[in-house]
């Protein structure tokens, strides 16, 4: 559990470096002007949209691997969309020099994406494919006296097994 929650975090830090560096790279391509303060805003809303995408393609994907990155992925474009769509339509911001798709930038449509997976990525397995004890032993393979212990987790036991007599079945 520990080492879930501390890829989940390095997840999280990463996830906001890179959108953070994204966002400012960028900065150009816009024709309203955009500060580092609007870039961090952004990038922590990219971390928390990401987040939800992940926890939604999750629940659907129900363990294939390929699914669940295919959902995010779509996940993820559909969302780049509609807030591009949203902000360009209110005038939060608009494109100078960015290249566009059916008028949504694509800069903005191809960050989500690549960065889930490069963060992901980067922090090792995925949190949310974390299994208790990975290799389905004790993560001390020693006991305080340093004897070695017995494996234990799925499909392992460390009890002896009892001989089967004709009664037992």
């Amino acid at each position: 559990m520990v080492a879930c929650a501390r890829r989940l975090g390095l997840w999280v830090v990463l996830a906001f470096a890179l959108n953070f560096a994204w966002e400012m790279a960028q900065m150009p391509l816009y024709a309203t002007r955009v500060t580092t303060e609007r870039c961090l805003t952004a990038a922590g809303g990219d971390v928390a949209v990401t987040a939800i995408a992940l926890a939604l393609a999750a629940a659907v994907a129900r363990g294939r691997r390929w699914l669940l990155w295919a959902a995010l992925i779509l996940l993820l474009v559909g969302a780049a969309a509609a807030i591009e769509r949203l902000a360009l339509s209110a005038g939060r911001w608009s494109y100078a020099a960015m290249p566009t798709l059916v008028g949504i930038g694509l800069a903005p449509l191809a960050q989500l994406p690549l960065i889930a997976v490069a963060s992901n990525w980067l922090a090792g397995r995925p949190w949310w494919q974390e299994r208790p004890n990975d290799a389905g032993l004790q993560e001390r393979p020693y006991d305080d006296a340093g004897a070695p212990r017995a494996a234990t987790g799925p499909g392992l036991s460390n009890r002896a097994k009892r001989p089967r007599t004709p009664d037992s079945g």
